[in-house]
């Protein structure tokens, strides 16, 4: 998914000093003078990311959550790893809001001799810690708390920051199947040809299914290839977005040689639907289970 109209425009009213500079320093300063302080992949700022926030309207979509009191952190482990921590105080204790780790890497392709420089998503969590799962918004595995609904936003920032910082692709490996299917929906493929092929796959079969259903079908072993009883188990493997045309070129180059070389034939997977639905009952998700297993009317046959 390209970079939305809004976010480039409110991207261009946002000069580079404006990301730079911290709470008490001039404006004007000169931006590639040394830090003093954390910076998230050597350039923003605490008071830089604040000003970001606000310019793109996450600040203002916090707020109207309950959570415009929040903190920002940057911490940095060394000149390529840094994090952003967000936090807001929730039953007397710091709860994670947002908590982004990322570093820069140098991403090797078949059949290229130059790398690519990327930026590696190391671990993104975007939780409501005030906020109650309902059956609109049902728990997914791995949640503790309700999501925050900003993914979109987060993932046009992520962009953004790519390209100020000159890298051509971003590279995240999901730790579960639903999550990959999230970025696959951002346009990130997996860099093995077999593994994308197998996610496409599972995906055909859960298409039709309610999100938090498909989700937790795949995290509880109710989808196997047809005619088999071992079944599918998620592997997290890293998934790459390229971002501008030479690193488009070079992953379309290097997955089409590969694929040529290699490429065995796609799956056909299957759901235990009776199982699945007692699973969700048993978890407290009857509104999923009953009513909104499918997210829409759909022909399942005989």
């Amino acid at each position: 998914m390209a970079i939305e109209r809004r976010y480039k425009r409110a991207a261009e009213r946002l000069h580079l000093y404006d990301l730079t500079a911290g709470r008490d320093e001039d404006l004007t300063a000169d931006p590639t003078r040394e830090a003093s302080a954390a910076r998230l992949v050597e350039l923003y700022t605490p008071e830089g990311v604040r000003r970001a926030l606000e310019t793109y309207g996450v600040s203002e979509a916090l707020a109207a959550m309950g959570l415009g009191d929040f903190d920002l952190q940057i911490e940095q482990t060394d000149r390529f790893r840094s994090r952003l921590h967000v936090t807001v105080e929730h039953e007397g204790a710091s709860a994670t809001v947002c908590d982004l780790r990322v570093h820069l890497v140098e991403l090797s392709l078949h059949g290229f001799e130059e790398p690519v420089g990327a930026v590696e998503i190391d671990w993104l969590t975007m939780q409501n810690p005030r906020a109650a799962f309902t059956a609109d918004k049902p728990r997914l595995p791995g949640q503790v708390h309700p999501g925050t609904g900003l993914g979109r936003s987060m993932h046009n920032l992520l962009q953004l920051m790519c390209l100020r910082l000159g890298r051509g692709a971003l590279v995240t490996t999901p730790e579960r199947w639903h999550l990959a299917a999230l970025y696959a929906r951002g346009g990130y493929r997996f860099r093995s040809v077999d593994r994308q092929q197998t996610h496409d796959a599972v995906s055909d079969a859960l298409r039709g299914y309610h999100f938090a259903a498909a989700a937790w079908a795949v995290d509880l072993g109710l989808v196997a290839p047809e005619g088999h009883d071992e079944p599918y188990r998620y592997e997290a493997e890293p998934m790459v977005l390229a971002l501008n045309p030479t690193t488009k070129h070079a992953l379309a180059v290097a997955w089409q040689t590969i694929r040529r070389s290699w490429s065995p034939p796609r799956a056909r997977f299957v759901v235990d639907e009776d199982r699945l639905r007692a699973a969700l009952r048993e978890r407290g998700l009857d509104a999923v289970a009953d009513d909104r297993m499918y997210r829409w009317a759909i022909d399942r046959g005989p």
